[in-house]
């Protein structure tokens, strides 16, 4: 269609063929961003790996790549086999480098991403929130067993700021008919957030997922599975499933969670109304945690078969086997290549191949605190000390 032959490719007649060591560094730039979740992010991690422009005639080209150039490549169709012409995209003549898939679940993310980036100063934050674990990603969705609203709210203590889900009543100080005002919520936000996610991501992938197999093809339930692996890996995949409560019902120890048909079928890539309604209900039981005034709940049974986390159990499986390769000798390129993963996402496995023997015999039984996720440790990590991390992850109880 003219214009500049885009990195990955060089020109072939009127079509475009595959340069090997350019789209590498394509598959590169697409698997940072779904490990971390953010262009910035990318960004900083392209310019630690090195990785650089297309060379151009004439010595232009081969410079490290801005933020701009990552974002375009992560949206440029052209990497799914497609074309865009004004503003219609059309199948192309060209091998792809990313499947088509994939790089329609890479859009879901950086469309909620940029939802994000406008929602900052939204009505729920302040002037000081400017990051995006401020956000209330429940606001207008969660409601107690009076049909009150939870409303966001937060504290500031010694400097640092602390979210919040409150009964409206607590806040206005009013009581609904046959309820006093005490008996509201006040719920620890990061935690509520985070449990729901992971009840949402459990359902998904015990239930509807299932459900849309019997729908499809062989090729079409391994694209699915390969689509759902890329909505849970990185820092966001939290954020993702919370876009699906479509209303949240909070009763005395049982939760009620009502999904968003379109939204899910959207974020899967299936049609609306593929599998039963009855499948975008879920209901959890939880405990109460108290601390003060606030409490925490702790969503599911507490049996080991409600906290199996089969997504941190898997990567806790791989490190081992990545730490046992270095042990042998083995580079780091290696191991990617047998995992199929990146050199990046094989050092961010690696740390959680240290973990207490105590803490990863939890996890494999499923006693561990639901608190404790792959997210989690990615974004927090842990001490080598096996007594201070079994005390950090004491904490989270």
């Amino acid at each position: 269609m003219g214009g500049n032959v885009p990195l990955g490719y060089a020109a072939n007649g009127r079509s475009l063929a595959i340069v090997k060591s350019e789209a590498a560094t394509v598959r590169m730039i697409y698997d940072l961003y779904a490990e971390r979740g953010t262009v910035t992010a990318t960004t900083v991690a392209a310019r630690k790996l090195d990785l650089r422009s297309k060379v151009r005639g004439g010595g232009r080209g081969g410079i490290p790549m801005g933020r701009g150039h990552i974002h375009a490549i992560l949206k440029n169709p052209v990497y799914a086999g497609r074309i865009r012409h004004k503003k219609q995209v059309h199948p192309g003549q060209h091998d792809a480098i990313i499947e088509p898939d994939r790089w329609d679940a890479i859009q879901t993310r950086l469309m909620s991403e940029a939802c994000r980036q406008r929602g900052k100063l939204g009505a729920d934050q302040h002037a000081d929130s400017s990051s995006s674990p401020n956000r209330s990603m429940l606001a207008g969705k969660l409601y107690d067993e009076t049909g009150d609203r939870l409303t966001p709210s937060h504290a500031n203590k010694k400097g640092r700021r602390y979210r919040y889900y409150v009964s409206s009543r607590l806040i206005a100080g009013g009581a609904r008919e046959g309820f006093k005002a005490v008996d509201g919520w006040r719920l620890s936000a990061p935690m509520l957030e985070d449990q729901l996610a992971q009840a949402i991501r459990r359902h998904v992938q015990s239930n509807v997922l299932p459900a849309c197999r019997c729908h499809a093809t062989i090729a079409e339930a391994e694209s699915l599975s390969r689509r759902f692996d890329d909505l849970c890996a990185g820092s966001t995949s939290n954020k993702i499933f919370l876009a699906c409560i479509a209303r949240a019902v909070i009763t005395q120890g049982r939760i009620t969670i009502m999904l968003d048909d379109a939204e899910v079928s959207r974020l899967l890539g299936v049609p609306e109304h593929t599998v039963d309604a009855d499948l975008f209900r879920i209901e959890e039981p939880f405990t109460i945690r108290k601390r003060g005034v606030e409490a925490k709940l702790m969503i599911g049974s507490g049996t080991s078969v409600a906290n199996s986390d089969p997504v941190l159990i898997d990567n806790l499986a791989r490190a081992a086997i990545c730490r046992e390769g270095l042990r042998q000798g083995r580079s780091l390129s290696d191991l990617a290549a047998e995992q199929g993963l990146s050199n990046a996402r094989i050092k961010q496995l690696l740390t959680m191949a240290f973990l207490a023997p105590g803490i990863v015999a939890d996890i494999v039984q499923g006693v561990q605190p639901v608190a404790l996720t792959s997210e989690w440790l990615q974004r927090n990590g842990l001490p080598d000390d096996w007594q201070d991390q079994q005390r950090i992850v004491g904490e989270l109880k």
